[in-house]
């Protein structure tokens, strides 16, 4: 691991606090995180396949998630796509749109198409390397 890379299993809040401050929007940010990524689990539990999966990424995957965050997803592909991959796809996209936490709607992911669609595990792991932060769903 070189130094500019993040573990995401590594609880860098404790390093940097061994007195064990409490920090009430981090622990808020965190509970939330938690709990949106148990709704998404309830709501997308029969959206997963033997060769597909929700994947989320950004302040919900990091356990920052907060009322401006947005739901950063793909639909994760492992193997040759087929039409039934990008319904699946749309079908999310229009559940999401649907969902609310704590009173407020579940923002969707940015309008430039980099989250919010359907992505290839083989380009992934070719492309991106190193580990990034993401979570199944």
């Amino acid at each position: 691991m070189s130094s500019f890379d993040i573990d995401p299993t590594h609880d860098y809040v404790a390093e940097v606090n061994p007195g064990g401050m409490v920090f009430p929007m981090i622990a808020e940010a965190r509970s939330n995180a938690s709990r949106v990524r148990q709704l998404l689990l309830e709501t997308f539990q029969d959206y997963s396949s033997a060769d597909a999966d929700l994947v989320v990424f950004g302040s919900l995957a990091r356990g920052e998630w907060t009322s401006g965050s947005d739901v950063d997803w793909t639909l994760l592909i492992d193997g040759q796509a087929n039409p039934e991959h990008r319904e699946i796809a749309r079908q999310i996209e229009r559940r999401l749109k649907t969902l609310t936490f704590d009173g407020m709607a579940i923002q969707a992911p940015g309008s430039e198409g980099i989250f919010g669609n359907m992505a290839f595990s083989h380009e992934i792991v070719h492309h991106i390397g190193g580990h990034p932060t993401a979570i199944a769903i």
